[in-house]
């Protein structure tokens, strides 16, 4: 299936002045960055917003930057 146009995920759920996360398309890859100056957080991943829905870390960040394959439906959020 094509992900064109399904990919501003991003959950803001900050209190005072969030990062913003840029993502990108890249093939079909997507890349995930903030600030590299924004220190302190860490990158999380969830196939659902529902409650009680499992975040879990994105493994292979590197300087507030990864790059995975484009695959289903994801949502991100930056943890403090």
């Amino acid at each position: 299936p094509s992900l064109e146009g399904s990919l501003v995920i991003a959950d803001r759920l900050f209190l005072s002045g969030p990062p913003s996360l840029t993502i990108v398309k890249v093939g079909s890859r997507v890349q995930i960055s903030w600030p590299p100056a924004v220190m302190g957080y860490t990158l999380e991943s969830s196939s659902s917003l529902n409650t009680g829905a499992g975040w879990n870390p994105v493994d292979g960040v590197v300087n507030n930057s990864v790059t995975i394959p484009a695959t289903g439906t994801q949502f991100y959020r930056l943890k403090k």
